[in-house]
Formats: C-alpha cells, structure tokens, sequence
C-alpha cells in the first residue's frame, strides 16, 4: 500500500513539527477507499496499531491534531480536506508524490522520506538553503541523507568569458569544502584559455525506486484557489541544463543563473550566466 504525499506540505509540516499528525491524516485519506471524508475509529485505529505503534500514542496524536487535521465525531474521525490543511498552514501543496505505507512506521524513518522525496529529481541547492526549507540543522539533513543513500555531487562554476589567453596547462580543479559558502577563486585552463572558476552548492539525488510522482488531480484545484503565502518559501530554480531556458530566464528575471557545461572535459562544470 501507498500513500500521496505532497511536496511542499512535506517541508512545512517538518518546519512545524507537525510529522506525527501529518503521517495519521496521510494513514486515514490512505484507507479512504471511497472519498467520504471520515474513517471509522476503530478502523483507524487498527491500521495505526498495525504500523506497529501504540494505543496510547494514537490517542494523543488524535488529540493533538484536532481542529487542524482532523475533528471528531461519533465514533467516527473526519479527516480535513488539503485545501483546509494547506489555507491552515498557510502553505501551497506543491506536487503529489506517492511513498510507501511501510515509510509511516517509524517517525525518525518518516521524516528522511519526507526528506528524500524532495530529490526524486536532481536539485542543485546550497546546504543553508535546505536547511530554511526544512527547519532542522545541518546535522539533521546529513543524517537523513545517510539514512535514505542520497547522492551528493559537488559542483563547480567558472566565468562565461575568459579572462585573458594563455596555453593550455591541463590544471584541474581540487575538490574543496563541502561548506559551499562560495569559497575562494580558481583559475582553470580550457581550451587554451583562462578562466575563473569556483565552488557552487552541491547537487543531490535520491536513486532509489520508492518514490513516484502521483498526477496533480485535487493538488491543482487547491493551487489555484489559495493566494501563495507571502515571502515564497519555495524553491528557486537558478540552475539549467538547457541553454534556452537558461536565457530565458536570465532576459526575464535580471538574475545570473547556471547552465551546465555537457562539454567540460572534467567533473561537474557549470557556466555563470548575467547580464552585466
């Protein structure tokens, strides 16, 4: 069995501490056969107890969900719609990605899912940026990293334009720190020209098979009928693979962005793209 996650919902209830109410309401709109909206009490009940965990941890997280999640009723527990929780949360849902109910037993394990779901594509992002999104400490993404085997790749930039000419000495970069805060200057040799380069965030990855993304369905009404909460929160995509879009983004927004050089002879090499 399998349960619909949702991408943006996922790093917010974590910024809350919410998981151990999100990873119920998830179980009860999971044994919602029939969208009615309600589950049986003892019927939730016996699936929470079948994940291994508790009667008495059952109850306080029914208790302590209530109004937000979930409100009860006799002998029965109406789980809120995602448009209510993401207007409560003051949150967009974000894409549909479908993890396995196995995932829910363990909380430590639910929140590295949550986590590593994030990656079912490759993202290029700085570790303080997660570390915003998520709401936890350095020390907490690396654990889950480890955890659930996400790939983490560094990733180097140089200057679009050479800085002056020179012949060719095959110097490389050395992989430095993985503190990503920009670091100090390089200067390479690339086809008998000089350029500056240096270290960007990293890239990460997560291999495994568990996780799909689901069709948006319900998660695009619910987007387009809330207003996006003020500040953002998401996730700025100023790394590309294609040169179009790249451009395109460039022409449109003002910012320098990335694009990655397929043609780099060496490591991961991408071009910093501006207008000035």
């Amino acid at each position: 069995m399998q349960v619909k996650s949702y991408e943006r919902l996922n790093q917010e209830v974590l910024r809350r501490s919410e998981a151990r109410q999100y990873r119920l309401w998830l179980l009860l709109r999971a044994l919602d056969l029939e969208g009615r909206g309600w589950i049986n009490y003892k019927e939730a009940q016996k699936a929470f107890l079948a994940l291994g965990l508790s009667r008495r941890s059952f109850r306080d997280v029914l208790r302590k969900g209530e109004s937000l999640w979930w409100t009860r009723g006799s002998n029965r527990i109406f789980y809120a719609s995602l448009g209510k929780v993401c207007s409560r949360l003051r949150v967009l849902p974000g894409r549909p990605i479908v993890i396995p109910l196995d995932s829910l037993r363990k909380l430590s394990t639910f929140k590295g899912v949550l986590y590593a779901s994030f990656f079912t594509r490759e993202r290029t992002i700085s570790r303080a940026r997660l570390m915003e999104l998520w709401g936890v400490s350095r020390t907490t993404l690396r654990r889950w990293e480890r955890a659930t085997g996400i790939r983490i790749q560094q990733n180097y930039a140089r200057s679009s334009k050479p800085f002056s000419a020179g012949r060719s000495s095959g110097r490389r970069l050395i992989v430095g720190s993985e503190e990503e805060n920009g670091g100090p200057y390089w200067e390479v040799v690339l086809d008998r020209k000089r350029y500056l380069a240096w270290q960007i965030p990293n890239s990460y990855i997560y291999l495994g098979t568990e996780f799909a993304y689901a069709p948006y369905g319900l998660a695009r009404k619910v987007r387009k009928r809330l207003t996006p909460p003020e500040g953002g929160g998401g996730y700025l995509r100023l790394y590309f693979r294609r040169p179009r879009d790249a451009y395109r983004y460039l022409r449109r927004q003002g910012e320098g962005v990335y694009l990655f050089d397929r043609k780099a002879p060496w490591g991961r090499l991408w071009v910093h793209l501006s207008l000035a």
